[in-house]
């Protein structure tokens, strides 16, 4: 955990807030997060650049869940339809935190990563303004290979709860390389090394096409 202090615009592009996440804890295997506790300071006043005032810490219990918080009122809240709200500004699930923006909402949040400005990156008090010309970035789809806000079944894995263990799906992939285009399956994410078993060990077969 490094909890690094980034910069946000909220859902309605009005706002600025600085967060932190303190510690996650009680959380498994994927997509367990268990209980997030959150750090933050939220300017209420459109367009106020003064990050200066106290901070607020919450904790939000995401376990296996989607949870949705929103800075402006500072709680958790539940959208119907999440995709298509501005109520929210923050999604936990799986160890992922998104933005409501790009490819999780028609939210116009954006985030800068201020600890690269401070002199103790995890010192939330020391960033007291937007600095000025600050870049603010909105989410985007990162692979292939991950679901997404509203359709989970793009996942490469199923996960089972009680047995807290990933298990491929066998969804066979197509990659351009540039030049070179391969097609791939993850067969399994464990393997036994030095006779113990081990996770986060990635076993695939591919071929070029």
């Amino acid at each position: 955990m490094t909890r690094n202090v980034y910069l946000m615009l909220d859902a309605e592009g009005d706002n600025y807030v600085k967060f932190r996440i303190d510690s996650l804890v009680g959380g498994g295997m994927p997509p367990d997060m268990g209980t997030v506790f959150l750090t933050y300071f939220f300017q209420s006043e459109a367009g106020n650049t003064d990050l200066t005032g106290a901070t607020t810490t919450v904790s939000l219990d995401v376990g296996m869940g989607k949870v949705y918080f929103d800075f402006s009122s500072g709680n958790q809240v539940f959208p119907m339809d999440p995709a298509n709200s501005t109520d929210w500004d923050l999604m936990f699930h799986g160890y992922e935190i998104l933005q409501n923006s790009g490819p999780n909402g028609i939210g116009e949040c954006g985030a800068f990563q201020a600890y690269g400005e401070l002199s103790d990156p995890t010192d939330i008090d020391e960033l007291t303004t937007v600095p000025a010309g600050a870049p603010f970035f909105p989410d985007f789809v990162s692979s292939v290979f991950n679901g997404s806000l509203t359709d989970d079944s793009k996942l490469w894995y199923d996960y089972d709860p009680q047995t807290h263990t990933l298990t491929s799906k066998g969804h066979v992939y197509v990659i351009d390389v540039g030049g070179a285009v391969y097609k791939m399956q993850i067969v399994s994410y464990y393997a036994d090394v030095g006779g113990a078993p081990v996770s986060a060990h990635y076993t695939f077969i591919w071929k070029e096409l």
